[in-house]
This record gives structure tokens, sequence and C-alpha cells, in this order.
């Protein structure tokens, strides 16, 4: 009888001690994965119920893929953080605080491998550029011509601004523009919904591609045959730009339906496109 006892602790022994090398728990006595922290203590005490989404908020794991989770013990990724404010009170998941005083952001390096901080200078305004004088006709598409009023940033001829850096940039269009509309008004009931389409294109310096990257269309109620404003503020979005990649704007009038007319920009209420890398 003790030499039965004797060889069942025995195999026992074994068996937990073979358990215990293959994983390893933290304030819990059943890990799910490789390596298991149970940050509160708050998960089930046996290795059958499940694990809720809020005890598992406060857990840390590696799995047999080497993979680690933060806040799950399922990590998707060879880092998974997951993170629910409701369930933690904490604001954020991840908190990375640059070597910085200032803006800066973090940039992977032309090997491809290495990410560092570095700073950011440039963020906010880049450039003004003023749209040249020019009646824009219905229904056509017409490429606008600039004038730089101040900034960094360069044009190529009248119509390409030249980026300069990587980065984010939105364009900010302060539209001014007297309409007029088409001899087809003339016993036509006022007033009508007058239209402009600003179109936003992006050269790829690196592929030689282009395309449109934003596009608005803006309706306003036309009280007058001739001479009536069309002003608003609008923005178009850039997208991710690289050195020598340029931008340009298209403009297309639609007056009114089906109807002629054309919008025009004048020196002495101009339109104003202000650039912004964000």
């Amino acid at each position: 009888m003790r030499i039965m006892f004797f060889w069942a602790t025995v195999i026992a022994s074994s068996i937990y001690s073979t358990f215990i090398r293959s994983q390893i728990g933290i304030q819990t006595d059943f890990p799910r994965t490789l390596f298991h922290i149970d940050g509160a203590k708050d998960n089930p005490q046996n290795s059958n119920s499940a694990i809720t989404v809020a005890q598992q908020q406060n857990d840390i794991v590696i799995d047999s893929n080497g993979r680690l989770g933060v806040g799950t013990i399922s990590p998707e990724a060879k880092l998974d953080i997951e993170h629910s404010k409701d369930i933690t009170g904490d604001e954020y998941g991840l908190k990375l605080t640059p070597g910085y005083g200032g803006p800066a952001i973090l940039v992977l390096e032309n090997d491809g491998q290495t990410v560092q901080w570095e700073a950011n200078p440039s963020l906010g305004q880049y450039a003004q550029f003023q749209v040249q004088p020019t009646v824009f006709p219905y229904a056509t598409y017409e490429t606008v011509l600039l004038t730089k009023l101040d900034g960094s940033l360069s044009l190529s001829g009248s119509d390409k601004i030249v980026i300069p850096t990587e980065g984010r940039f939105l364009l900010n269009l302060d539209m001014m523009g007297l309409t007029t509309l088409g001899s087809g008004f003339a016993t036509y009931p006022l007033p009508v919904q007058a239209s402009i389409y600003i179109y936003l294109y992006r050269y790829n310096a690196s592929t030689g591609t282009t395309e449109e990257v934003d596009v608005i269309e803006h309706y306003m109620a036309i009280t007058r045959v001739t001479g009536d404003y069309m002003a608003f503020s609008t923005a178009l979005y850039a997208g991710y730009c690289h050195p020598n990649d340029y931008l340009y704007i298209v403009f297309r009038t639609a007056v009114a339906y089906e109807l002629d007319g054309n919008y025009a920009v004048t020196s002495d209420k101009p339109c104003i496109v202000t650039i912004y890398n964000i």
C-alpha cells in the first residue's frame, strides 16, 4: 500500500512539474497561455470558466507564438493591446513620450526597421496662394492658376504646388467669385441654385501617377442674373505626400443645372488658398 502511494505521489508530482514548466502563472494558478499575469487576481480559479473582457483588461500574456497581449489573453499580433476606458478608467491604451519639448513624430528610417523620434517643427501653416483672376465657364474643367503670397512652398509653373517634405497636407480655400447666369435665365424665375465643384489632384513623384485625392461641391442660391457673389470657405485633404509630389486644383462651374453661366474670380476680392501641414 505504501509502495502504491509512493508511486502515485511521484507520478502526480511529475505531471504537476511538467505543467508548471510548460505554463507560468503569476497571481493565477490556472494560466491560459505560456506566460500569464493576472494583475488584479480576478480570473476564475479553474481552467474551464471563461475569462471575461473586464477581467482580461488587467492581464498580460505571452503565447506559444511569442505574441504579447496586454488586456487580452488571445493576442493576434506580435503586440496586441486591448483597451477599454469604460472598464479601466485609463484615458489611453498606449502612451509614448518623445524626447523633444515640441511637436515630434515617430519616423521609420530608410533601413525599413529602425523607428525613432524626430522633431517636427513644420506643423502648422505652410504657405498661401491667390487664385489668379479667371472666368471659369459653365461645365468645363479648368486648372486653377495661382500666385504665391507667402510661405515655404513653391510653384512649378502657375498651377502646381510643389511638396518639399513628407507629411499630411490640408488646403483651406476662402472662395470669392461672381456668378453670371446664361441667356436662358432671361425669363427664368429667380433665385436658382448654382454650384461649383472643387477638385484636388496629387501627382506622385515616385510612381509618376496622378490621382484625385479630394473633391467637394458647393451649392448656393443665386438671386441676380449678373454679379451675385458665391462666397464660402471649404477644405480639401491631400493625404500623405512625399518630397517632389505636387498638388493642383481644378474648378468646374455648374450654374443652375442645365443652363449656361460662369464663375469669375476677381483681383479685388480674391480666392485665397492656405496650405497646412497637419
